[in-house]
């Protein structure tokens, strides 16, 4: 549970400073807690729909975006970031997006331009980062 609630408040401490860096705004910590926390509330229906799916099928391997395809090694950096690219991850991104428009009073294109852009950045750089760790250890 540490670590789950670490991962969550350096989540919080990222948005924050992405929003008040690229956004340009002094929103205050507990904003920035709760429009996360209402960004995240799509991935209560992400995993109520993969555990049920996963309980009765017993397949563990389960996809809602791009991983579907199969495309490359597991653990390579094409599959990793296809599998990173997900219906659920998409809509996370959305809401925050919507949360940061309202408090930093800018134009949502503006502020899903932003937050879509730093997802891919993050998404292009954990794939690369996890395929060379999968790549130097097998």
């Amino acid at each position: 549970r540490d670590c789950l609630l670490s991962r969550g408040l350096g989540d919080v401490y990222k948005r924050q400073l992405i929003g008040n860096l690229f956004l340009g705004g002094g929103i205050s910590l507990s904003t920035i807690f709760t429009i996360s926390s209402f960004g995240y509330l799509a991935s209560v229906l992400e995993y109520v729909f993969k555990t049920g799916y996963q309980f009765i099928t017993g397949d563990l391997m389960f996809f809602t975006g791009l991983g579907v395809l199969n495309i490359g090694n597991q653990g390579g950096f094409i599959n990793s970031f296809l599998t990173g690219i997900d219906v659920f991850a998409f809509w996370r991104v959305y809401l925050i997006a919507v949360g940061f428009s309202l408090a930093y009073k800018k134009p949502f294109n503006f502020s899903l331009g932003i937050l879509c852009g730093l997802w891919l950045f993050g998404l292009i750089f954990f794939s690369a980062l996890g395929a060379f760790f999968a790549n130097m250890f097998s």
